[in-house]
């Protein structure tokens, strides 16, 4: 978001990227297994939104965090449980996460 040039104060910057770091590192993987609930999905996916939190709250853009998070918890479900192929999952995952915060550069 820094890279975006999003006009924040640093604090967002530095917990945006906590938030966004402890969203990320959560695997929902059962040990043994390979089983992933939708309901799995459904958390990582409202992680992913609320790590945008802190840049809604300092900027006042809560029509982009809403975007943004019915992008990632959408999204995020769709792409997930839609396919079985690894690629996919990771790439659309992750060009989610990209393209959805540029609600925050609608002014």
């Amino acid at each position: 978001m820094l890279i975006l040039h999003v006009d924040a104060p640093i604090w967002a910057h530095v917990a945006y990227f906590g938030l966004a770091w402890a969203a990320l590192s959560t695997y929902w993987d059962r040990w043994g297994t390979d089983d992933v609930e939708w309901y799995e999905w459904l958390i990582t996916g409202i992680g992913y939104a609320l790590a945008v939190l802190p840049y809604a709250i300092a900027t006042g853009q809560w029509e982009a965090f809403w975007a943004h998070a019915a992008a990632q918890i959408g999204l995020f479900m769709a792409v997930r449980l839609g396919s079985k192929n690894v690629w996919v999952e990771e790439c659309g995952s992750g060009a989610s996460i990209i393209i959805s915060k540029l609600a925050f550069l609608i002014p």
